[in-house]
């Protein structure tokens, strides 16, 4: 990032800091005008829309539409060139430039550049001291939405039409590059996750001895396996198989301050634990109304409503804990296996396979417990187990370091661009 030479001026606004000499600073409502276009949308009034998810966070790019979506009531109209910016939770910095003719949510804010050259809008309202100032100006921590009285009056730069258009081809092309370099990194983290799914998979199905007879499973998903493993289903080898209940079904109700962990669907990774933080609470009284999915230590937890198939093991480090009613428990029988081999087992591409097959379709996709306990899975012996669990821990752990790296290496990529982006529509970059 080269540093310019050119004659500066403070620009008496903090993120704004010092700017190029014969750059303006103007309010963004004397340079835009925001557009009050609605249009009633219906199925005889077929136009593309966008909505707040239909935009990239922090990039400007706009993702595929879905061209079967029919919008309903009030949307805001907007032409090309126009630009779209997302004034719900402003910190997730959505905004686009129009490539074409539509609607788009209400939650957007339409804007006609009157003094600027579109692009370098996108760009200056993209840049991280503009979406700090905007996101602090908002209401409601659920959701906190910018209004236009207080995002027309932010001050942003206006450097002459030429070094606008100049600013945002050097963006264009700088950001491009990095993107690019970011999908890479992407895609190799696809694949090393793809690999340590397959370890996973051969371990539970096959083992780790590539020189190990094999027989034929009698289960169609399953394959050959060692000859001297046994197959089970999941409810011959285990204590008990439920699932959680919610607690305003049984009278209590959610406590911020609650002393006992609530996990849910989305508190699972993909790494077989449970993320605290991603949980809700609950007290004790509820707790202890909610008798039947109190959870121990070793427990297996599998979703089985929504994102079926998520699967982690409970650690006693967040116990007490209880589940909602989308979660599966299974209490594995610890003489016949290993909690961490169940999940291993469930977690894998077989029995994950399997449950897209079994679950059943209504309001959301359903894994019913019946299903859960009917699915097969590999039994060597317990000390095979504790054997093959070690190899997969130190292989997994390996690839689990490599990805933490690649993933730190996109992160740093993602903070250099947005760092190019506010640092070039400032004047801090020579163009």
């Amino acid at each position: 990032m080269e540093q310019t030479a050119i004659p500066t001026k403070p620009s008496g606004i903090p993120w704004l800091g010092d700017i190029p000499a014969h750059w303006e600073v103007k309010r963004l409502r004397y340079g835009v005008n925001l557009s009050t276009d609605r249009v009633e949308v219906d199925e005889e009034v077929v136009m593309p829309y966008v909505g707040m998810e239909n935009i990239e966070s922090w990039t400007g790019k706009l993702l595929p539409l879905d061209e079967e979506f029919v919008p309903t009531g009030t949307s805001n109209r907007f032409k090309k060139s126009q630009v779209l910016f997302g004034k719900l939770r402003p910190y997730l910095a959505k905004a686009t430039v129009a490539e074409h003719t539509g609607v788009c949510s209400t939650e957007l804010m339409v804007f006609e550049p009157v003094l600027f050259e579109s692009r370098f809008l996108l760009y200056t309202l993209l840049s991280d001291g503009f979406i700090k100032l905007v996101d602090s100006s908002t209401q409601g921590s659920k959701m906190p939405r910018a209004d236009w009285e207080f995002v027309g009056n932010m001050r942003v730069t206006l450097p002459p039409l030429p070094e606008q258009r100049a600013i945002a081809a050097f963006l264009d092309e700088r950001t491009a590059r990095i993107d690019g370099l970011i999908a890479r990194k992407q895609r190799l983290v696809a694949l090393l996750r793809e690999k340590r799914q397959a370890l996973i998979t051969r371990a539970v199905t096959r083992g780790l001895d590539a020189n190990v007879k094999l027989k034929e499973s009698g289960v169609p998903w399953l394959g050959l396996v060692p000859e001297h493993w046994g197959v089970k289903r999941v409810k011959q080898v285990t204590h008990r198989i439920t699932k959680g209940t919610t607690p305003t079904t049984e009278g209590g109700g959610f406590a911020d301050e609650g002393e006992v962990t609530f996990i849910k669907v989305e508190s699972i990774d993909d790494r077989l634990k449970v993320m605290k933080h991603m949980c809700a609470r609950i007290d004790h009284e509820t707790h202890m109304s909610l008798s039947r999915s109190h959870l121990q230590e070793g427990d297996v937890l599998l979703s089985i409503a929504g994102a079926i198939g998520r699967v982690a093991i409970v650690r006693k480090e967040i116990l007490p804990a209880n589940a909602n009613q989308a979660v599966g428990i299974i209490r594995p029988d610890p003489s016949a296996i290993l909690s961490e081999w169940l999940a291993l087992a469930l977690h894998g591409h077989g029995a994950q396979e399997q449950f897209a097959l079994d679950n059943v379709q209504s309001a959301q996709a359903n894994l019913s417990l019946t299903n859960l306990g009917n699915t097969w899975i590999t039994l060597p012996t317990i000390s095979e187990q504790t054997k093959t669990l070690a190899q997969v821990r130190t292989i997994t752990g390996r690839i689990d370091a490599l990805i933490a790296k690649v993933e730190a290496a996109v992160l740093r990529l993602v903070e250099y661009r947005v760092a190019l982006i506010s640092a070039a529509v400032t004047g801090k970059v020579r163009v």
